[in-house]
C-alpha cells in the first residue's frame, strides 16, 4: 500500500498533472481563435458598412442602413 501510494505521488499524480494542464492549454488556444475568428467577421461586417456609408456621404445620397447586427451570426 505505501509503495502504490509513493508510485501514485511520485510517478502517476504529475503526468496527470501534466496532461491536464496539457489539455486546458488546447482548449484556452482553440477558444482564443474562435474569439479571434468572430471578431475579424464582425470587424469585416463593420468595415463593409462603414465603406457603403461613407459612399453615400461622398455622393450625398440619403443612407438609411442601420448598422449591423453583431449579436447574429
Amino acid at each position: 500500500m505505501i509503495i502504490s501510494n509513493y508510485l501514485r505521488m511520485r510517478l502517476i499524480k504529475p503526468t496527470e498533472d501534466r496532461l491536464m494542464a496539457q489539455g486546458r492549454a488546447q482548449a484556452r488556444a482553440e477558444t482564443e481563435q474562435q474569439i479571434a475568428e468572430i471578431l475579424a467577421e464582425a470587424n469585416r461586417r463593420v468595415q463593409e458598412w462603414d465603406r457603403r456609408r461613407m459612399r453615400a456621404i461622398l455622393l450625398d445620397q440619403p443612407f438609411y442602413e442601420p448598422p449591423p447586427d453583431l449579436t447574429k451570426p
